[in-house]
């Protein structure tokens, strides 16, 4: 009795030890012996498997520690590829407008000078016939204004015009005190090999009434090569200068007799822009507004030949 006593007493001592020694359990075997045994507790050293893998949300993988966010950090090829915005496309730049007269060649000739010349020349290669080389004009009836002033008037101001349409101009003269023939003139085209010479003169008349516009075109053996092309230019610049102009029509005239059509080897063609023997036109014809609307009319007509020619 005394013997169960103290074993009873010894096992509750050594129970209230284990029971602060972690990791430890007592058994207490009912049977009459009393033995009492230690076991490891099941829950108090965690599995090696939960030891060695820890919790994926303590310790972020390999993976996700090497692979840092898009976000943080651009891929490369959004680093080197520019935004469209920032460097604007070749496109996107405007073309420069072609000129519609660029590349082409026009003479222009205002007839006559201020000091004519009486020396013959013939009136055609290789011509007996001959004509005084070049001659002052006409002149306005009732403003006395010379020829030759008003047609390098208007010559002036078809030049710019013409050069702004892209063209290269060539002028037989740009003031009125030279001394260059009709054959000189005519020549000196032909060595420039121009597309088309306009001849610019004003008409005169006995007949005061007599007004309009005409233009002359060569009709000689001669210039066989260069009448077709000289007559269709003639008919497409007379239509052009008289819806500008308003004037009276009188169409187209052939002339065989003149040098300056003669000697030429391009086509060439002459305006006689007004009648300054008419009161009218020659008070017309004297004013800036008038020669800038003649110098349209027929910057318009080279313009229509040019553009008809190139689609033959």
């Amino acid at each position: 009795m005394k013997r169960a006593a103290l074993l009873l007493l010894l096992g509750c001592l050594f129970l209230s030890s284990c029971m602060e020694a972690p990791g430890l359990s007592l058994e207490i075997d009912p049977s009459p012996t009393a033995q009492a045994v230690l076991r490891p507790s099941p829950t108090a050293s965690p599995s090696k498997e939960a030891a060695e893998s820890p919790s994926p949300a303590a310790s972020p993988s390999k993976e996700a520690a090497e692979s840092p966010s898009p976000a943080a950090s651009p891929s490369k090829e959004a680093a080197e590829s520019p935004s469209p915005a920032a460097s604007p496309s070749r496109e996107a730049e405007p073309e420069a407008e072609s000129l519609p007269l660029a590349g082409v060649a026009i003479g222009l000739d205002p007839g006559h000078q201020a000091h004519s010349n009486k020396a013959p020349e013939p009136v055609a290669p290789g011509s007996s016939q001959t004509k005084k080389s070049v001659s002052s004009g006409t002149q306005g009836s009732w403003s006395g204004t010379p020829e030759y002033e008003v047609v390098l008037a208007v010559g002036l101001k078809l030049r710019q015009l013409l050069e702004e349409k892209g063209a290269t101009v060539y002028m037989t003269r740009e003031t009125n005190d030279v001394d260059i023939s009709n054959v000189q003139r005519a020549q000196r085209m032909n060595e420039l090999g121009v597309d088309l010479v306009l001849r610019l003169h004003c008409d005169g008349s006995e007949d005061p009434e007599k007004h309009g516009s005409s233009m002359l075109v060569p009709s000689n053996d001669c210039t066989q090569a260069i009448n077709a092309e000289s007559e269709r230019a003639g008919e497409i610049l007379q239509k052009a200068y008289i819806e500008a102009t308003g004037l009276h029509d009188r169409g187209l005239k052939y002339r065989e007799d003149m040098s300056g059509f003669n000697h030429s080897t391009v086509p060439v063609v002459l305006s006689e822009m007004c009648y300054m023997t008419n009161e009218e036109e020659d008070a017309l014809i004297n004013t800036e507004d008038f020669q800038q609307t003649c110098a349209e009319g027929l910057c318009q007509g080279i313009l229509n030949y040019i553009a008809q020619r190139d689609e033959a």
